[in-house]
């Protein structure tokens, strides 16, 4: 009976370790509720009316986790951003190096290449989105998104030179 006892005695003080190990009970691995701006940002970038190259759920939560890491909460909110308004990104008035971070939570969290060809299937067809893509390539897309973040009407007109170019070059009229 000693014996059992003392097997029990082990099991558990290994279990506590491998719990130890691997975390259990730490209270700094527990996983944070997204904030108010957080969670007005991902329903944002969720909804199809809005016009980002976010398609489902998952990655518009990925998106907004990645911009609040970057900007924090005290500074969206000084953009205009509020549990219950998120302004149109390009009226955000963001400086170049804030339209970087914003593109880069795109990049983070999605193939922006592949989310605009599929955005473009929808009305020119799948052919014709791919031969797009790859006439404009990814640096050209990712330059697009940038400018119409940062509402640079000057480089707005060079990306849609370089779409029009693409689109000839494709046999799109």
């Amino acid at each position: 009976m000693r014996m059992h006892t003392l097997s029990s005695l082990t099991l558990v003080a290994v279990i506590g370790l491998a719990g130890s190990a691997c975390g259990g009970g730490s209270d700094t691995e527990v996983a944070q509720a997204p904030s108010e701006i957080e969670t007005a940002l991902a329903e944002y970038f969720a909804d199809p009316a809005n016009g980002t190259p976010v398609t489902n759920q998952t990655d518009a939560d990925c998106v907004a986790k990645e911009i609040v890491a970057l900007f924090g909460d005290d500074t969206l909110r000084e953009l205009g951003v509020s549990a219950t308004l998120v302004p149109e990104l390009d009226d955000m008035g963001m400086t170049d190096v804030q339209v970087g971070w914003v593109l880069s939570g795109f990049n983070n969290c999605l193939d922006l290449t592949a989310a605009f060809q599929d955005l473009m299937a929808e009305d020119i067809g799948d052919e014709a989105a791919a031969c797009m893509v790859n006439a404009l390539g990814e640096t050209v897309i990712n330059e697009s998104l940038r400018a119409s973040l940062a509402n640079d009407t000057s480089q707005i007109e060079n990306t849609n030179d370089a779409f029009g170019f693409a689109a000839s070059f494709c046999g799109i009229d």
